[in-house]
């Protein structure tokens, strides 16, 4: 789960709230929250994040998973959350050659 926003108090407001897990072939990966960081998204105009093709200065802060490489299989990914109300959960069939 993560969120991004013009005001970094949002960030604030938005992680008390904020579960996830996520499922790498089953196992639980390590999830570690992010606090809010600056970014800066470059769009093309009518994209769904901005919906401007201007560069917009933000705030981001999420809760995140990493992993290794992972080896040459099918991996199945899941990933699931909640905050304020919105849920989310999907699952990727990866394929590594």
């Amino acid at each position: 789960m993560n969120l991004f926003s013009t005001q970094q108090a949002d960030c604030e407001r938005f992680m008390p709230t904020a579960r996830g897990t996520v499922l790498l072939d089953g196992v639980t990966a390590p999830t570690q929250v992010l606090g809010a960081t600056s970014i800066r998204i470059d769009g093309v105009d009518g994209n769904p994040i901005t919906s401007t093709g201007r560069s917009v200065d933000a705030y981001a802060r999420g809760i995140w998973a990493r992993t290794g490489p992972l080896a040459a299989d099918d991996h199945i990914v899941v990933i699931s959350g909640s905050a304020k109300g919105f849920r989310l959960h999907v699952e990727y069939q990866l394929t590594i050659q």
